[in-house]
């Protein structure tokens, strides 16, 4: 793609299925008019890294071929996937998926549960031992053998009960499920005060 006008890339990191790391530079070019009797476009792309260079795709119209370009970065993506491999934001950074590359929504920005509000607080402290014990209950019964995400677990459980110990607040929850991971009765991984960027399971 040297002599092509760059004007997409991102670098993304990859392990392969022999657990080798490496970095993938995913590229598009600009599309550009093909010297033919037929009014054809074509336009470069190429994932350095992963695949060797391929011919640039062509279509009817530029935005034809800008799409079969980078519709080709995708499915190269899901075929290594497929084949055992796994694609990452960055080197130790989270994992992705290739919807969540060619997603329109931007990558989610982790967010820390915080504290406990002078009100909320002020509701955690009327919870009996009962209560207490309730919530925990319902924490471990959303637990699986498998990974869940903390989110997830601490939803369910505050659904179950949302009827008997109404208005405890998601953080408490989660405070909850860091106690039960101290405890030994869940297993956890990833970053606890980071619902969505963090799991638990029972123990082994």
């Amino acid at each position: 793609m040297v002599e092509r006008e760059l004007i997409a890339e991102r670098t993304i990191y990859a392990v392969d299925k022999d657990s080798r790391g490496f970095e993938i530079r995913l590229m598009l070019g600009k599309p550009y008019q093909v010297e033919s009797e037929y009014e054809i476009w074509a336009c470069p792309v190429a994932l350095q890294g992963l695949h060797r260079p391929f011919p640039d795709m062509h279509g009817i119209d530029s935005w034809q071929a800008l799409m079969l370009a980078k519709t080709a970065i995708r499915r190269f993506l899901e075929y290594f996937i497929e084949d055992g491999g796994r694609l990452f934001f960055e080197e130790n950074g989270n994992e992705i998926s290739p919807a969540e590359l060619f997603d329109e929504t931007p990558p989610e920005i982790p967010e820390a549960i915080g504290s406990l509000s002078d009100e909320q607080q002020a509701r955690v402290d009327q919870l009996t031992s009962e209560e207490l014990n309730l919530i925990d209950d319902s924490l471990m019964a959303d637990a699986s053998v498998h990974w869940r995400k903390s989110a997830r677990v601490v939803g369910t459980a505050m659904a179950m009960n949302r009827d008997t110990i109404p208005n405890v607040p998601d953080i408490f929850y989660a405070q909850r499920s860091q106690k039960l991971v101290e405890k030994g009765l869940l297993s956890a991984q990833g970053n606890l005060n980071y619902m969505r960027f963090s799991e638990v399971k029972l123990p082994d």
